[in-house]
């Protein structure tokens, strides 16, 4: 009886989620709820990305003021959210006694949550560091990826749209309902890939230099996979507001 050699591989499969119809008028509609909803009042002129802009321009000008952060209007969206995190890390950094220049926000955010598990007779001091904290991270979930390109589509807005749902909405049954269950704007496919495999038995470098290859041929194939379905028309694109701002 012959025996089957095996060896150890490592892949995932990566996935696009394409609406399969125009969605605009179950989008705007999401839209006028977040802006009635959080009290923000729309612009007659602004196409829907622009809308979304407005939202995200301010709700940031709500936490500049709620930290007494001066702000130039005229600044993009952009370079005010960067000064804003920088301020709100040194702040941040001062209220648990270390220095954020020396540590990646991701890393002032783990030893803030550490400090606060250990606790501080000072229940203050306390709700000041977890407000700064909660803030910060946040505001981390719009990142550079909302300007880097010239465009925007319909799958994007949608994502923007129930950020903002899940981060500010809160209060209702509807809005506690739809963090749990959120209902897409309309019908979607999912086009799933799977990145070609790799071996471990003959990969010559460490563990994080697989995990870094891996990582690669994952984005490589979604990247491909957008390009397909955008040459094929799946999707339906804006001028990005975030991007020219």
């Amino acid at each position: 009886m012959s025996a089957i050699s095996t060896f150890p591989t490592t892949t995932g499969s990566v996935w696009k989620l394409a609406f399969t119809k125009n969605v605009e008028p179950a989008l705007a509609q999401e839209c006028a709820y977040v802006e009635k909803s959080l009290k923000i009042e729309r612009r007659a002129a602004d196409t829907l990305p622009e809308r979304v802009h407005h939202i995200y321009a301010t709700l940031l000008s709500r936490d500049e003021i709620a930290c007494a952060m001066a702000h130039d209007e005229r600044a993009s969206y952009a370079t005010r959210h960067k000064q804003l995190l920088l301020e709100l890390s040194r702040r941040l950094g001062e209220g648990i006694s270390i220095d954020p220049g020396a540590s990646e926000i991701a890393e002032l955010l783990r030893r803030a949550r550490r400090w606060l598990r250990e606790g501080t007779d000072d229940a203050e001091r306390q709700k000041q560091i977890r407000s700064l904290a909660d803030t910060i991270q946040r505001l981390q979930r719009v990142g550079p990826w909302a300007s880097a390109n010239p465009r925007i589509a319909q799958e994007e807005i949608a994502e923007h749209l129930k950020r903002i749902r899940n981060d500010y909405c809160k209060g209702t049954l509807r809005d506690t309902v739809n963090c749990f269950v959120p209902q897409p704007a309309g019908p979607r496919c999912a086009h799933i890939r799977v990145p070609e495999p790799l071996g471990l038995h003959a990969f010559p470098g460490s563990i994080d230099d697989a995990l870094a290859e891996l990582h690669r041929r994952m984005q490589e194939t979604i990247s491909t996979t957008v390009a397909e379905l955008e040459a094929a028309g799946s999707f339906i694109f804006y001028p990005n507001p975030f991007y020219h701002r």
